[in-house]
């Protein structure tokens, strides 16, 4: 049996939950990315929040490991591969348009 808890802690993002289990803790880092984006991520690390969609990482730490400084470490790590991801796919949206773009202008001249 899992029990969740969102974390309220000036130390930590909004964005952080951690899913304690009998092994350890999964601690998860999420972001809103903007629908556009949605089909250049991961579908299974991709779900529909309320307003935006939410990409999040999920990093399994073991009991025996739980600590403050591991607990950070891991986010840390989380939260950048989050942001990396997030800008690859900006980056691979923007080539699309450019290819389109000049497509459009092929056609017109």
């Amino acid at each position: 049996m899992n029990s969740t808890i969102k974390v309220k802690n000036e130390n930590w993002y909004e964005n952080t939950y951690l899913d304690f289990t009998a092994l350890g803790v999964y601690l998860c880092v999420s972001v809103n990315v903007p629908k556009d984006l949605v089909r250049f991520l991961a579908k299974e690390n991709v779900h529909k929040g309320d307003k935006l969609y939410v990409y999040s990482l999920k990093k399994h730490i073991k009991s025996e490991y739980v600590n403050k400084i591991n607990m950070r470490s891991v986010h840390d790590i989380l939260l950048n591969r989050c942001k990396i991801n997030v800008r690859e796919a900006k980056k691979k949206l923007l080539d699309k348009q450019i290819l389109e773009y000049g497509k459009q202008l092929s056609f017109c001249c």
